[in-house]
């Protein structure tokens, strides 16, 4: 069975190119193909990626004929598959696999028919200096979740792979259609999500296969922190209607009071999913009986003594999140019925 990796590459650093490279020619299955598409670099990396493609049979460049960005270049590399490749690894340049990742990856798939998607655990480093505290916390908590059941009962909390990790059936993408443009930032985030929302299955070996190596100041969610954030809680807010929720609209009560509860509460009244912010509540003393965004920001015993059965609570406070998951369990909530954990 035929793999593909597909890496987009835009103005690139040529050793660390020959690192990823040889990373992917050290893999024990041998049947791949490396496609590499240049989303029109404006430096020399067009004649860097058709060297290496001279050098190696199992290297192809794909050339843009104009800027697209990454879901563009993901999309045309999809668009151009070996007629016989059966699986689609994303890779970037600049990360390194694992000998064992496309054996282990392919033998899973091979074995699990109806699972779509398999991930692999993964590692952060940098050349210089330390990963920032969030990108570690994301790294622990995402590869705690590799079952499919905790994948999805999970999933709003923190994007449960590193996308260079990701394996798909190539049949996927014709159910479910290709990346889209409209997650900017989080195109990896929602197709997961649209994966599982409509039925298919997705995991994670629990094996770290993959190193993905972080350059400080460059990464695109800290360029484009505010963009990945609203994409996530628009994926989010799909997520949880899409698999825990019935088709009736429904009242947010937002647990937060800070800028990610406002980056929420603006998501939601833009109405895509029915939803309607009720009210804001927070253990903060302090903003209680105050507005935000001209709606009340209540304490949380009158919240509870409020709620009904159109109502759920979405959490948006990374900090003194198991304080307030107890809180709302001692009343008597349920985890994915009558809250939910964003992040």
């Amino acid at each position: 069975m035929k793999v593909n990796l597909v890496m987009p590459v835009y103005n690139i650093e040529e050793k660390y190119l020959t690192e990823t490279l040889n990373s992917v020619f050290a893999q024990k299955y041998k049947n791949y193909s490396l496609l590499i598409v240049n989303d029109y670099s404006t430096d020399n990396t067009f004649e860097i990626i058709k060297k290496y493609e001279k050098m190696y049979s199992q290297v192809r460049v794909i050339n843009s004929n104009g800027k697209k960005g990454i879901v563009g270049a993901l999309n045309e590399g999809i668009n151009t598959l070996d007629a016989d490749c059966s699986f689609i690894a994303r890779i970037d340049c600049g990360d390194l696999c694992h000998p064992d990742r496309l054996f282990r990856q392919v033998d899973f798939l091979e074995k699990n028919k109806d699972y779509y998607i398999i991930g692999t655990r993964f590692n952060v480093f940098c050349d210089e200096g330390q990963p920032s505290a969030g990108i570690l916390r994301f790294q622990k908590y995402s590869n705690n979740l590799c079952t499919y059941q905790e994948i999805k009962n999970n999933f709003t909390v923190m994007a449960p792979f590193v996308h260079p990790s990701l394996m798909f059936c190539r049949e996927l993408f014709s159910k479910v259609g290709l990346y889209s443009e409209c997650y900017e930032a989080a195109e990896d985030y929602e197709i997961v999500g649209r994966a599982i929302s409509s039925g298919y299955k997705v995991a994670k070996l629990p094996d770290t296969l993959v190193s993905c190596r972080f350059t400080l100041n460059k990464g695109i969610s800290q360029l484009k922190r505010e963009i990945q954030v609203n994409s996530s809680l628009k994926i989010k807010l799909k997520f949880i209607k899409a698999n825990f929720l019935d088709n009736t609209n429904k009242n947010v009560i937002i647990w937060g009071s800070k800028e990610f509860a406002e980056y929420l509460s603006e998501e939601i009244q833009k109405n895509e999913e029915n939803f309607q912010v009720k009210c804001f509540t927070d253990f903060d003393q302090k903003v209680w009986g105050s507005n935000k965004q001209g709606i009340q920001v209540i304490e949380p015993d009158k919240m509870v003594k409020k709620i009904d059965s159109d109502d759920i609570i979405i959490t948006m406070w990374n900090l003194g999140r198991d304080h307030i998951i107890s809180f709302l369990e001692s009343k008597g909530l349920s985890r994915n019925i009558n809250y939910f954990v964003f992040s």
